[in-house]
């Protein structure tokens, strides 16, 4: 087994190609930046751009990172925005309508997500039905179900106390921003560190191998739906206390942004598999270029089209870079093994000669 490790890690980075394959995505990261700073001196390298970049995506990183933990373990999650939306609308209706404390609104709203996520699991794990349309089924109804407890209308009028949990700022950057990046250390952690990690992927590449190793498949899968949706109900409060307030409707806002950044993060960092950096990685290049783009006078309309075709372009440069990824290694592998095994054989043969 340490042979193996050893040779696996030698073959890591065989040439200059693999280390800049690996981290291609972050150097067109700077040099958009770069390029947008050239063309617009006045408006983009701002401390109030940068944080105002930061500050617009606190809520789409936090679903992004949210729908990692089932990607990994090869499932959908479609749900995630209806589900952060369901959770702002019943602590806003809890505690603007219903007068209850803020503290206990949003726990009810966490639990809300968390039964949510529950049903997923039922749907998908126990009742067998295609993750895809579980989670698009139960994000249709949980959409609805938002709408009919706040009677289609806004709900506004919140408690000071959840709109500060959100919007107070610390070194000009208000807490919901914070909150993205401390989830992301925490499953930076958790995938690397933890046994949920290694099996989540190992999952995801094969649930009957993983099975038949004695992986706990449902369980580790139910624990993805389960993370993914508390994820999820917590974006909703940051959604909440930035808004001050929450229209219904706009779940579906929040669907196509984290998956486009998740899949764009397979390209960078692990080639293949979803992480944490990656993810973010994703998610900035895309709101710069957005953000760049709106600066130099592009229509607001530029941004879905932005967002489809980053998605559509990850999918497709993930899928390539995993499967080029994979043969490499896999010859890499073979190689060194062999001259592994050559070398045993020749020190074997040099030992029962010298005996």
């Amino acid at each position: 087994m340490k042979a193996r490790r050893s040779l696996l890690q030698a073959a890591r980075w065989s040439s200059p190609g693999d280390f800049l394959a690996t981290y291609a995505l972050i150097g067109v990261l700077v040099i958009i930046i770069a390029a947008f700073w050239a063309l617009l001196p006045e408006t983009f390298p701002t401390v109030a751009n940068f944080q105002g970049i930061v500050d617009s995506q606190s809520v789409i990183a936090i679903l992004a990172l949210a729908v990692t933990l089932p990607l990994r373990t090869g499932e959908f999650d479609l749900s995630i925005g209806s589900v952060a939306v369901l959770t702002a609308t019943t602590t806003a209706v809890l505690s603007a309508r219903e007068g209850w404390n803020p503290v206990l609104s949003i726990l009810a709203g966490l639990v809300v997500a968390l039964v949510v996520g529950g049903i997923n699991c039922i749907a998908v794990l126990w009742v067998r039905i295609n993750a895809f349309i579980a989670t698009l089924a139960t994000m249709t109804i949980v959409a609805g179900v938002s709408l009919g407890i706040t009677s289609t209308t806004v709900v506004t009028n919140i408690s000071p106390a959840i709109v500060s949990v959100s919007q107070k700022q610390i070194l000009g950057l208000p807490l919901g921003a914070y909150y993205g990046w401390i989830i992301a250390i925490l499953l930076w952690y958790i995938y690397r560190y933890t046994p949920f990690g290694p099996r989540g992927l190992f999952i995801g590449g094969s649930k009957d191998a993983a099975r038949l190793a004695g992986v706990r498949v449902v369980r580790i899968q139910a624990l993805a739906f389960l993370g993914s949706a508390l994820l999820s109900g917590l974006a909703g409060i940051v959604i909440l206390g930035t808004l001050g307030g929450i229209d219904p409707s706009i779940g579906s806002q929040f669907l196509l942004p984290p998956y486009a950044a998740a899949f764009l993060g397979t390209a960078t960092i692990a080639i293949g598999r979803f992480n944490v950096v990656g993810t973010l990685v994703g998610l900035y290049l895309i709101e710069v270029g957005v953000d760049g783009l709106q600066l130099w006078g592009a229509s607001a309309w530029v941004s879905q089209v932005f967002y489809g075709g980053a998605l559509l372009i990850a999918v497709g440069a993930a899928r390539l870079a995993a499967n080029s990824y994979r043969r490499k290694r896999g010859v890499e592998l073979v190689a060194a093994e062999a001259n592994h095994a050559s070398a045993s054989v020749s020190e074997g043969a040099s030992n029962k000669i010298r005996g």
